[in-house]
């Protein structure tokens, strides 16, 4: 075989095996292809970090009141963290209008669970309890359901109890019979100052050590030295 026939054949040989270019990312997608390629520590244009600070913003924060004050709840978050990571305000939620637990009966929704639903009880216990109670009835009987199952609640003026009389009788108060210091000056009047220190303390009666110790100095006392 010729020399040039086998030259011909190793290059098309390296020919079939170079891949051939892909097409080229145009518009949005040479966009974020782009994006994607970012070293981790390049500042992103000013749009994107308001949206990623929108989104984290709102995903921070959770609404678990019920339908539907939840509604409104998530439309205050959205409006809270526009304003804050400075992005256009987005599309809000239509909410019903939360209606007043005084308002009078009325069958909201057409249905027993929708009226529920449609009442606010926001005061404290015991008194949310006893308004809760009183929507069920109101409900209950403007929907022409059956008569609810009422929680149990506390009267909202608690009444006294009387409790009994445990106070135990104060008795004089003893303290351990004096033990003997026998032990050489000033040991024998620290021993002795310690045991009445002691005895205070068991009685609840004030006690100034420094005082207390005060006649209790190094050496022998001599009678009218001071």
């Amino acid at each position: 075989m010729q020399f040039s026939t086998l030259l011909t054949l190793f290059l098309a040989t390296v020919t079939l095996a170079i891949p051939a270019p892909g097409p080229i990312p145009q518009g949005d997608s040479a966009g974020e292809a782009a994006g994607d390629m970012l070293p981790p520590n390049t500042i992103r244009p000013a749009p994107v970090r308001g949206q990623v600070c929108y989104r984290e913003c709102v995903d921070s924060q959770m609404c678990l009141a019920a339908y539907p004050q939840d509604c409104y709840c998530r439309n205050n978050v959205r409006s809270k963290c526009a304003k804050q990571c400075a992005v256009p305000l987005p599309t809000l939620e239509k909410c019903p209008p939360i209606v007043s637990a005084s308002v009078g009966a009325e069958c909201i929704g057409g249905s027993y669970g929708s009226c529920i639903g449609a009442y606010l009880c926001t005061a404290q216990y015991p008194q949310g309890c006893h308004c809760m109670n009183g929507v069920k009835t109101r409900c209950a009987a403007a929907c022409k359901a059956p008569k609810p199952q009422l929680e149990k609640c506390d009267p909202i003026t608690p009444v006294p109890v009387a409790h009994e009389d445990t106070t135990e009788p104060v008795t004089a108060c003893k303290c351990a019979k004096p033990v003997a210091c026998v032990m050489s000056w000033p040991g024998s009047c620290h021993c002795e100052v310690d045991q009445r220190k002691k005895c205070a303390e068991l009685c609840g009666n004030e006690w100034d050590d420094e005082k207390e110790r005060a006649h209790c100095k190094d050496g022998l006392e001599v009678a009218g030295e001071k």
